[in-house]
């Protein structure tokens, strides 16, 4: 398995954020995602690199889930976090989906 680990701080948001001088959450930080070691996966993981280094991964948003305001989240659909994604009865988180989500991410901010 490909293993990769973000990890942030509450702080304040800076100019480029949607409330420049609000406090921003990092609730449930580090997180981790894990990869099948496959080509898919190292592709999947190629893009996730990709958008982190180009600061698009994250933003500061509503939480869908607890619905608390100023909350670092995900901006394409997260990663499988644990092994279990993977085997049986659960069927496999859509790596193709991820990937293409990630494209369309990186396609959309291109420099």
């Amino acid at each position: 398995m490909l293993v990769s680990r973000v990890s942030f701080q509450s702080g304040v948001q800076g100019p480029s954020h949607p409330s420049p001088g609000s406090p921003y959450y990092a609730v449930g930080f580090p997180r981790h995602s894990l990869l099948p070691d496959t080509a898919l996966g190292r592709q999947v993981l190629a893009a996730l690199r990709r958008a982190w280094e180009r600061r698009l991964l994250f933003t500061v948003e509503v939480s869908q889930t607890t619905g608390r305001e100023h909350v670092v989240a995900w901006r394409a659909p997260p990663p499988p976090s644990a092994p279990h994604h993977y085997l049986p009865p659960h069927p496999p988180r859509p790596l193709p989906a991820l990937l293409a989500a990630l494209a369309r991410l990186l396609r959309d901010h291109e420099q």
